[in-house]
């Protein structure tokens, strides 16, 4: 059994067990596997523990501040905003130029008669420089708390509702949930235990492709929707500008 904690915190969760410290050792000779203080560890089966235990913190953070669970169907967790978790429903954030700014985290579509609050995926790896690689999904709900139960009219609402979001707009909804997770300094501090933690840079990775999309706001309009609606879905919040930068950004190195 491994842990970033003491055996303090083992046995506070595990009370009737007998547990005593067999091994400590630093975690970048655990990853680079086959240490000498715990022999038999290869480097593959080490980071997949340690993945392991960071989705594990994760989800334990994700839950305490109040966010909703979805399970993916490549059975990945989203974590999800509900109606009313934040005030007005609103995240603010420092976009690249810094101006601040605020997005929608839940919206309404009163055409299509559902919620749509953003969830979130976020998978830990482990590589010289490790990070979280993260994906915007967005949920849709009757409610704004419990999400369809149909796979089959959550995946046509996402065709239809989103294909009029542009980078842009990913971008910055990724940006201000980022904001919104992190504390004042823009760190996201994940428990490990009652004695242990790790940080993580909230504020995202920022890079400029050199590939980027035409400018949705001048291009043609005359396309043919792929769903039965043929008028483009309502925008959260308000029109996003014009931008060089194609690509979501990822949570930085901890």
């Amino acid at each position: 059994m491994g842990t970033f904690g003491t055996e303090v915190d083992l046995k506070l969760a595990l009370p009737e067990q007998v547990i005593e410290r067999r091994y400590t050792l630093p975690l970048e000779d655990m990853l680079a596997g086959m240490p000498a203080a715990m022999p038999g560890v290869k480097r593959a089966e080490a980071r997949r523990m340690v993945v392991n235990l960071l989705r594990q913190s994760w989800n334990n953070a994700m839950a305490a501040k109040g966010l909703s669970a979805f399970e993916m169907a490549d059975n990945s967790v989203a974590w999800f905003f509900t109606k009313d978790v934040i005030e007005k429903d609103t995240a603010y954030f420092v976009d690249h130029t810094g101006k601040r700014r605020r997005k929608a985290m839940v919206g309404r579509s009163e055409k299509r008669g559902v919620y749509w609050p953003l969830g979130v995926i976020a998978k830990p790896v482990m590589t010289d420089t490790p990070h979280f690689v993260m994906k915007a999904a967005i949920i849709f709900s009757h409610d704004g708390k419990t999400p369809l139960d149909s796979v089959e009219k959550m995946h046509k609402l996402r065709r239809g509702f989103c294909r009029n979001w542009w980078n842009g707009q990913w971008r910055d909804l990724m940006l201000a949930y980022v904001a919104w997770i992190g504390d004042e300094d823009g760190r996201l501090k994940l428990p490990m235990g009652d004695f242990a933690e790790v940080v993580v840079d909230a504020r995202p990775v920022l890079f400029e492709s050199p590939v980027s999309c035409a400018d949705p706001a001048v291009k043609s309009r005359a396309v043919v929707p792929d769903d039965e609606d043929e008028t483009p879905p309502e925008a959260p919040v308000e029109p996003d500008e014009a931008f060089e930068i194609a690509g979501l950004a990822e949570s930085a190195d901890d």
